[in-house]
């Protein structure tokens, strides 16, 4: 008897989704090498969900996925200035003059008076979810999605992992620089401190959104090498 010579193709294994407690395991204890793995977790997966109420309007439900994101992460060997101090919870919404992120835990040392840990991930553009796929619309720019996950909000804004999420099969393009930072004197000084060059930003390749994000320009506000902020009565200074 002839065996059957026809090779069979090897299985591919069907990649897990990373659950909600798992992307808030990372976002307690960030590591750098894990930016891509985590990013493209969240940009496939991550749904957000907002109550909303408009004027003499019933409340409803909106969905959005995320289109473009930025990672600021302040830490041991990795003293990213560019990041806003914070204290938070890791998982939790912090807004900033520069829109909103899902932030990373802060970690303090409350004997020397110092965060030794903190930061986000900047929400730059949303895809929003209304009934069809003919009323998805795009918003792009830091402030401007935050404008529109927190007004009209009638609850809780809450996120989710979610495997049949509206991006799980969008190719995400090669990460780039984030938007609009310039290197502070020090990093000036030396170039291997240069945070503003790191490859942080991640983002959906898929036209037309993507034509969007050229349509807007960020200034960033944070002049000074040194930030204190006041927190419990304790300045916190990096």
């Amino acid at each position: 008897m002839w065996e059957n010579a026809t090779k069979k193709e090897p299985t591919k294994e069907k990649k897990t989704m990373k659950t909600k407690e798992e992307i808030i395991e990372f976002l307690k204890k960030p590591e750098v090498e894990s930016f891509g793995e985590i990013a493209e977790e969240l940009l496939h997966h991550l749904v957000i969900k907002k109550q909303e109420q408009k004027l003499d309007e019933d409340i409803k439900e909106v969905t959005y996925n995320l289109a473009e994101i930025e990672f600021y992460y302040y830490g041991e060997e990795h003293e990213d200035r560019h990041t806003y101090i914070r204290m938070a919870n890791a998982g939790t919404w912090f807004f900033h003059g520069s829109g909103m992120d899902l932030a990373f835990q802060t970690i303090e040392d409350k004997d020397k008076e110092t965060l030794t840990s903190f930061g986000g991930i900047l929400i730059r553009s949303i895809i929003r979810h209304e009934g069809n796929d003919k009323n998805d619309k795009t918003i792009s720019g830091p402030i401007r999605c935050m404008e529109e996950l927190i007004n009209h909000n009638a609850g809780v804004l809450e996120w989710d992992m979610v495997e049949q999420s509206g991006n799980r099969d969008k190719e995400i393009a090669t990460p780039i620089e984030r938007t609009g930072l310039t290197p502070f004197a020090a990093e000036k000084a030396n170039k291997e401190k240069d945070y503003s060059k790191r490859q942080y930003k991640y983002y959906l390749k898929n036209k037309p959104w993507q034509k969007s994000i050229v349509r807007y320009k960020y200034y960033p506000k944070q002049e000074h090498l040194a930030i204190v902020m006041k927190e419990d009565k304790i300045d916190y200074k990096i």
